[in-house]
């Protein structure tokens, strides 16, 4: 069913989770039209519909048993996609599908599940659904359609041999694409990412800001935070002077990059990352931003999402002419 140029329905539910519960009710309301729909799709007979639940066994979003088989779906609209989830559901039924908004939003995790699934194809099977196209539209889907355009971004880019770049959300639970370099002679790595600013999603998708930062791999150990007395600079700190000189030549406007000092993390460690910065990065301290637990380097300036493409390239000139550059200095 879907509401008549007439008709203004009020979209009925706040959250995927009241969604998916609701589609449920409409696969355990109409049973036939779900055994017809699922035997067609897998072009098995499944037999008569047993029963249909929710957030049972593994907590799979909607769990269709039938004589033959069961069927897990996991349904999104802008929540992330997990492979350890999708691992755990597998186990608790002979097929695992997955339903998304749009076939695309799954391409990663093809070979995951047995079918990939989009909202408008499952509900053209049940014309007297109670569960209306609009109120999946109703329901914000800003990660996902940054993920579409971050995707996109990357299959347009010429990824050096050897770089690791993936899209996927960040601890935050934004989008971003995460970029990692070979290593270096000396064990270390460059690692950072293309990301969203800010701490939440804006009310609109034109208001979305993305920015990157591009640091040294570091771990909350002694070898990258030595004590302050040990005068033993650690990697982060020699790496960002070989940037500062020969990448950026001092001038850090070269890429864009942000000049503020970076902030003091909670982190146990992070009164003594800043006093090892003012200590071995005085003069340029906005050589020790990023993430205390994983990247400390360089931010740029954000720039809209509809400078993506020119915020990518400027990303992965910057970390591929800094990586060369201690390539350089390691056989001097």
């Amino acid at each position: 069913m879907e509401a008549t140029p007439r008709q203004e329905f009020s979209a009925l539910y706040t959250s995927e989770r009241q969604l998916t519960r609701a589609l449920a009710a409409e696969f355990r309301h109409d049973p036939k039209a779900t055994e017809r729909y699922f035997s067609s799709l897998l072009g098995v007979e499944l037999g008569e519909l047993i029963d249909v639940g929710c957030e049972k066994d593994e907590r799979v979003d909607i769990l269709l048993k039938f004589e033959q088989s069961t069927i897990a779906i996991e349904a999104k609209i802008d929540h992330a996609i997990s492979e350890d989830q999708l691992e755990r559901e597998s186990t608790v039924a002979d097929y695992l599908m997955l339903l998304v908004l749009d076939a695309d939003d799954a391409a990663d995790y093809l070979d995951q599940v047995a079918h990939v699934l989009t909202w408008k194809e499952v509900l053209s099977k049940f014309p007297d659904a109670r569960v209306l196209l609009s109120d999946v539209k109703s329901l914000s889907d800003l990660k996902v359609q940054v993920e579409r355009v971050l995707r996109k971004t990357l299959r347009n880019m010429t990824i050096p041999d050897g770089w690791y770049l993936d899209v996927r959300r960040d601890d935050r639970g934004m989008p971003g694409i995460t970029i990692v370099s070979p290593e270096l002679p000396n064990g270390d790595w460059l690692c950072g990412q293309i990301q969203v600013t800010g701490t939440s999603m804006p009310a609109v998708f034109s208001d979305v800001c993305l920015e990157y930062y591009a640091g040294t791999y570091v771990k909350e150990t002694e070898e990258c935070y030595p004590p302050l007395d040990s005068n033993d600079a650690p990697s982060w700190v020699t790496n960002a002077r070989v940037l500062y000189e020969s990448v950026l030549e001092g001038d850090p406007s070269t890429f864009d990059l942000k000049t503020n000092k970076p902030g003091t993390s909670t982190r146990p460690l992070g009164p003594l990352r800043k006093d090892l910065t003012m200590k071995y990065l005085a003069d340029a301290p906005w050589l020790a931003q990023g993430y205390i637990n994983w990247s400390l380097g360089v931010r740029a300036n954000p720039k809209p999402i509809s400078e993506i493409d020119d915020l990518a390239d400027a990303a992965m000139r910057l970390f591929t002419a800094w990586f060369d550059a201690l390539e350089k200095r390691s056989r001097t």
